[in-house]
């Protein structure tokens, strides 16, 4: 485990309790799924908030002492995206692990950041939904992997836009 500069763990203590920031940064938390190629990085403390409250206290913490944040969800990417390069508060978001919604006949599901995609999708096959999650997109459009529609509708729908365009 890595040192910690004691003041950046005591003092966002005050905002959550005392297991959510642990005395030292363990290794787990200091690389992703690119430690294979050598990125492992350095953070000064990690903060294991418990809900959305406690992930927005120790938000906005860092942001009054001017401390780098690094969120964190599962550390399963590919892009080196939650590793603490030049230190800085790892936001480790895996006890925030609720299912906040789920309508499996609208194929929705609201779930926390600390749920592995593998879980969301365990629990939409478990209910009936055969796709993959797909994330929300900013967009009206719909997906072909949400889509209800038959095959059959897809078929007239990509007719007439040949017919038409």
């Amino acid at each position: 485990m890595a040192a910690v500069t004691p003041a950046i763990v005591r003092e966002p203590r005050r905002v959550l309790d005392e297991a959510s920031i642990p005395d030292a940064v363990a290794g787990v938390y200091l690389a992703d799924e690119t430690e294979a190629r050598g990125l492992v990085g350095r953070a000064d403390a990690v903060a294991l908030p418990a809900s959305a409250e406690d992930a927005r206290a120790v938000v906005a913490w860092c942001y009054a002492h001017d401390v780098v944040v690094i969120p964190r969800g599962g550390g399963t990417g590919f892009a080196g995206g939650c590793v603490p390069l030049e230190g800085g508060v790892v936001l480790s978001l895996e006890r925030l692990r609720s299912v906040r919604s789920f309508d499996p006949l609208l194929w929705r599901m609201e779930v926390e950041a600390g749920r592995s995609t593998a879980e969301v999708a365990k629990l939409a096959r478990e209910s009936g939904c055969t796709s993959h999650p797909t994330p929300v997109r900013p967009s009206n459009r719909r997906s072909a992997a949400t889509s209800r529609r038959t095959p059959e509708d897809r078929t007239r729908s990509s007719t007439a836009s040949r017919a038409t365009g």
